[in-house]
């Protein structure tokens, strides 16, 4: 018996890995999960623990720096539309927030007033995604209006 070949099979998902600075001294990193550096510390976000930030305060004392982990969800007044009680990490999952955001939107065209996301935050997305795409073609930085 002569042994043959073969070939695995492998599928993996697409994936941006973005570098970002600002004039205030914080850096940035964003892909699957996010990380934003500053001098004040850092705070950073696995794509795999949605509900969760981790946060590291440089202005702690010594003996108590470290990454401690913030449980998102009952902070955020929408949530009682979902859980009628608090449990910490308990969270919102990707669609709730989506209902959030729909809900945001419905209420402030009702009331005629303003709401999030709005025109202009997503003018500045765009602004944003085009300036990734630009240097992401030519390898250098490249700067938007703010």
């Amino acid at each position: 018996m002569t042994p043959t070949k073969q070939k695995a099979s492998f599928q993996s998902q697409p994936c941006v890995r973005i570098a970002a600075r600002s004039l205030k001294r914080v850096v940035g990193v964003f892909g699957i999960f996010w990380e934003i550096s500053g001098t004040e510390g850092t705070i950073y976000n696995s794509g795999e623990r949605f509900n969760e930030l981790q946060v590291f305060r440089m202005g702690e004392e010594k003996r108590d720096r470290g990454f401690k982990t913030i449980y998102c969800g009952s902070q955020v007044p929408q949530y009682s539309g979902f859980f009628g009680f608090d449990f910490a990490g308990g969270g919102l999952g990707y669609f709730d927030v989506r209902v959030i955001e729909i809900y945001e939107l419905v209420h402030g065209i009702e009331g005629n007033r303003g709401c999030f996301p709005d025109f202009a935050f997503g003018a500045r997305n765009q602004e944003i995604l085009e300036a990734m795409d630009e240097s992401t073609r030519s390898g250098s930085w490249v700067s938007t209006r703010r």
